[in-house]
């Protein structure tokens, strides 16, 4: 099977300039899978992913967020200049949608999100309509401290400005800057089992960078609301997906997703599903076994799809 592989670009939502996106195209596509990479990294990093979806059907596409990868915008690990990036990066996910549909036509709608990326999708599946299916990975559990860690983000964001920076919440989040290499592969251990693949997060200069003040205290008052039992109640009834390592920290060992699949459920959702990977730690797609989560992922998303 050909896959064409695309380069493209659209007006971001911030106004500051252009969305840069990957697209990943085949000849009588069943259905358009867009992916929503997550915090401190870039949409190239699911090439494998997305190729593997496309031998089974699918068109996929995925952006680089606003701050991140070749849509920096020179603001990197910020979503905007000023407050509210966060919600024009939701919105660029839907022009994403639209694009697609322009060059490829109009086709069911599947959206994968992982780790930050699932809380902009959570939002997403409130504020548009049209989706065929949601799939959040590796979404974060909640963080016994993140109401300080709020607090302190919107304090510095106000007194240094948005694109202010912080060490102190830079240190809390886990920054790796100014350590030598082999601490910071030590600290990067729990993206995946697979060390050539942390080897390859660690030497990408598009990875791993810390956030703005601004880009913290944006991204916690989402992930705040999605942590909520306000979340979930005005999205349709589509097929909703969790799905995580049983090893990942940063879900807490499943009890994130188990969370989210509980709230899902108590909204009268009645088509959501839920599945941990043994042994598996956050970045799913990057894992060993990551050919078997594929597969996982793709059966799923053929099982979604409109009779």
């Amino acid at each position: 099977m050909e896959i064409i592989k695309e380069e493209w670009s659209f007006a971001a939502a911030n106004g500051e300039g252009e969305i840069f996106a990957r697209a990943w195209l085949i000849e009588n596509p069943v259905a358009i899978v867009q992916i929503a990479h997550g915090m401190s990294e870039h949409s190239e990093r699911y090439d494998e992913f997305a190729r593997f979806l496309c031998e089974g059907g699918f068109c996929v596409v995925a952006e680089d967020h606003a701050g991140h990868g070749q849509s920096s915008q020179g603001h990197l690990g910020a979503f905007a200049s000023k407050a509210g990036g966060f919600d024009c990066t939701i919105q660029d996910l839907h022009s994403l949608f639209a694009l697609a549909e322009e060059r490829i036509g109009v086709l069911p709608r599947i959206l994968f999100g992982h780790s930050a990326g699932s809380v902009l999708t959570a939002l997403y599946a409130e504020r548009y309509e049209g989706l065929t299916a949601l799939a959040q990975s590796g979404t974060p559990a909640a963080i016994k401290s993140s109401r300080l860690f709020q607090f302190l983000a919107d304090f510095f964001s106000l007194t240094r400005g948005h694109l202010g920076r912080s060490k102190w919440l830079e240190k809390l989040t886990g920054s790796t800057a100014g350590m030598p290499p082999e601490k910071v592969e030590s600290e990067k251990l729990w993206l995946s089992r697979d060390i050539d693949k942390v080897r390859e997060f660690i030497d990408d200069p598009l990875c791993g960078f810390d956030y703005s003040v601004g880009g913290y205290s944006t991204m916690l008052h989402a992930y705040h609301y999605i942590n909520s039992k306000k979340w979930g109640r005005t999205i349709p009834d589509i097929p909703i997906l969790f799905v995580a390592g049983a090893e990942d920290t940063a879900s807490d060992m499943g009890r994130g997703p188990e969370k989210y699949f509980a709230q899902i459920k108590s909204t009268g959702h009645t088509r959501a599903d839920l599945k941990l990977f043994p042994e598996c730690r956050h970045e799913i797609t990057n894992e060993l076994n990551r050919r078997e989560i594929f597969a996982f992922l793709h059966d799923w998303f053929v099982d979604k799809l409109p009779a």
